[in-house]
């Protein structure tokens, strides 16, 4: 199974547009413009929340909570790394392997592969394709994706000294 998540461009906060395999818009997620510490709601297409990535103000790096249905599924945070970054999971057995900078990674538990991110070039902004295998892992994987790619817009955000702007 597929999910297609297109970064809407021009837009004072992040926005995407989730579609699935039949190009049906299935989620859209948005970020608040106005919020302590940065927030991240997926929304189904009935409109309902149904996923909050939260980022943590007293962190000292960046960390960002994923909820579920209100349910607390995973916090992300990223490990200082020479080579490459590297994303510590607590509350589940999953991993992040692969470029997560060139975003093309993989979610991994028990060294099976439970999901494939890969960045595709679109005409306008950023597309990133979603592939997972159980449709239970869709909306976690989803979650934990743009969470992500949140900590790397964060990241990109810092100066030299690591201190957000």
């Amino acid at each position: 199974m597929s999910l297609f998540v297109n970064q809407k461009t021009f837009s004072w906060t992040e926005k995407f547009s989730i579609i699935d395999e039949e190009a049906n818009c299935k989620y859209n997620a948005c970020g608040e413009l106005f919020s302590w510490g940065k927030k991240m709601h997926i929304i189904g297409a009935d409109g309902k929340d149904v996923a909050l990535i939260q980022y943590s103000v007293i962190a000292f790096k960046p960390k960002f909570a994923i909820y579920v249905k209100d349910k607390l599924i995973c916090e992300i945070s990223r490990h200082p790394s020479i080579f490459k970054p590297k994303y510590s999971l607590q509350h589940t057995d999953w991993s992040v392997e692969g470029d997560v900078w060139a975003q093309e990674f993989t979610i991994m538990e028990g060294g099976k592969e439970i999901a494939a991110v890969k960045k595709k070039r679109t005409c306008w902004g950023d597309g990133y394709l979603i592939d997972y295998a159980s449709p239970n892992d869709e909306l976690p994987v989803l979650a934990m994706s743009i969470a992500i790619w949140c900590i790397i817009a964060l990241e990109t955000e810092t100066n030299t000294d690591g201190i957000f702007k």
